[in-house]
């Protein structure tokens, strides 16, 4: 499948000092182009009683992203320009190829191998122009060539040799591994660049045996528990050296009773451990955030969490069902943002850990079949989703010593998705609409909420009778959408409680229209 999709925004961007005092404000005017190509292919064969699956991809993403802002000082006088121009994903290729191989290796007893192995490149270059008269023109430039890598292998057993019981046990192992390169440089007038380069290599390599059993002890109840247990290696090498080794047991358990063909009820105990995302160890740097920086941060260790949770889906109509999740989490090694200390004074923002928090969730999922109101219209096919969420989280400030939110947990986002098929022409249509609370996010010196009113955020229409598939061509925000951000900068950090700077920005995104192909073939 590919598609490609062009973006127009604008909005302006409002800098006040302390008081709300009106400094300077920029009115932007951006568009940019995204273009995604991708092309897979699948092969499905039995040799003996062995069945034998392989499948390969490629995919290609190419992205530009023009902004070009307008300078007025609080009289409304234009005080000069600005030109921000980013290559995101530049030119990027990736592969990934798989296979997988089942057989019976005894009576009662199926084994499967599965092999998996995937790379590409993750490439930005971004350039940041000021001009104001009278003053010399800045200049930043930045760019990331990141090359990431995955293999793994799996070993997987499945025995049926206990009456009543799905026993499956076996060994996975991976190897992760994440070249990247980080350089920028700044100039003012003509004079000499200020260049910075980082880079760095890291390796993972990870064992996991586990096992599991699903006992059936009656209709109505089943028992279900296993354990995994991981050890893992974790080197950096170039700009950042760390070399630590983990090893955890990942029990869980969960019971599930079927009270009744349309009633279901589960409680579920596990401790998980979250696998680290090796950009954070990675410096970068956000050009559309006033130049800040991200720092790698080779001190982080996965975030670990117990949870409790409990479900119950209720049955109705034909289709229908309402699904209610709750759960409790004891977070220990919390991810967040903490301060980075790169040495000589500088001290700026990174992923790491910040000590153990508390989430708790809910999950509201409603599935609304209308047949029952459309079918004596001679109407059928019509179905309508409600998805709602709840995010409440506790964790102690780094910097300021207090208790708040995890950052990057809205408190709530819900959406109503609506779908009508018309299975006698291979026509669907249909529309999704959102909502969210504000994304909060605290920085050493800054907080930032930034939140997007409420939207039809899609609306599509797609046939699926074409010999090479279905074309699908959907239209994003439709009715235009509604971005804003405001950034509190503080005088130090913020623990002072002192904010010097209050810079509000409002994105008004213009429709957009897509055509998707996919198929097979």
């Amino acid at each position: 499948g590919s598609f490609e999709q062009y973006l127009q925004g604008q909005g302006p961007e409002d800098f006040q000092d302390g008081s709300r005092r009106l400094i300077e404000r920029r009115v932007y005017r951006g568009r940019s182009r995204f273009t995604e190509f991708n092309l897979g292919g699948a092969l499905r064969t039995q040799v003996g009683s062995a069945k034998i699956n392989a499948n390969a991809k490629i995919a290609y993403r190419d992205g530009i992203d023009r902004r070009i802002g307008r300078l007025f000082d609080p009289a409304g006088a234009d005080v000069g320009t600005e030109r921000l121009f980013t290559d995101q994903p530049k030119g990027e290729l990736s592969y990934e190829a798989g296979a997988d191989v089942e057989f019976p290796l005894a009576p009662r007893l199926t084994t499967k191998l599965i092999g998996l192995y995937r790379t590409g490149e993750e490439d930005l270059d971004g350039l940041l122009e000021r001009v104001r008269p009278g003053q010399d023109t800045t200049l930043f430039l930045s760019r990331n060539r990141n090359s990431p890598s995955e293999g793994v292998f799996r070993l997987q057993n499945d025995w049926s040799g206990v009456k009543n019981h799905a026993i499956q046990f076996g060994v996975e192992v991976a190897y992760n591994e994440l070249d990247a390169a980080f350089s920028s440089e700044s100039r003012v007038g003509t004079g000499a660049p200020d260049r910075s380069v980082f880079s760095v290599l890291v390796r993972e390599t990870r064992v996991e045996p586990f096992i599991s059993d699903v006992w059936s002890l009656s209709p109505q109840w089943k028992i279900e528990a296993g354990a995994i247990a991981e050890f893992s290696k974790l080197r950096l090498t170039g700009g950042s050296q760390a070399r630590r080794s983990f090893q955890f047991i990942k029990p869980r358990v969960a019971a599930t009773w079927t009270a009744s063909k349309t009633t279901t009820v589960e409680l579920r105990a596990e401790n998980q451990v979250a696998q680290l995302d090796f950009d954070e160890f990675a410096t970068s740097v956000d050009l559309g955030q006033g130049n800040q920086v991200d720092s790698g941060n080779r001190d982080l260790v996965p975030e670990r969490s117990w949870t409790l949770s409990g479900l119950i889906r209720q049955k109705f109509l034909d289709r229908g069902s309402i699904q209610l999740l709750g759960s409790y989490v004891f977070v220990s090694d919390t991810q967040d943002l903490v301060p980075v200390d790169l040495g000589n004074g500088v001290i700026v923002d990174g992923a790491g850990n910040i000590g153990k928090s508390r989430r708790w969730n809910a999950e509201l999922e409603i599935t609304l079949p209308l047949d029952w109101a459309t079918k004596p219209l001679g109407i059928t096919g019509m179905e309508l989703r409600y998805i709602g969420h709840y995010h409440g989280s506790r964790v102690t400030d780094p910097v300021t010593g207090e208790k708040r939110r995890v950052s990057f947990r809205p408190e709530w986002h819900q959406d109503w998705i609506f779908r009508h098929d018309i299975a006698k022409l291979g026509v669907a249509y249909g529309f999704v609409v959102k909502a969210a609370a504000p994304s909060d996010a605290f920085f050493v010196s800054q907080f930032r909420s930034q939140v997007d009113r409420p939207e039809i955020d899609s609306a599509f229409i797609e046939y699926n009778r074409f010999k090479l598939g279905t074309v699908r061509l959907s239209v994003f925000d439709p009715t235009g959408s509604d971005f804003r951000r405001a950034r509190f900068l503080y005088q130090g950090t913020r623990a002072s409680g002192v904010i010097t700077d209050i810079i509000e920005r409002r994105r008004e995104l213009d429709p957009r229209i897509q055509l998707t192909l996919s198929g097979k073939f």
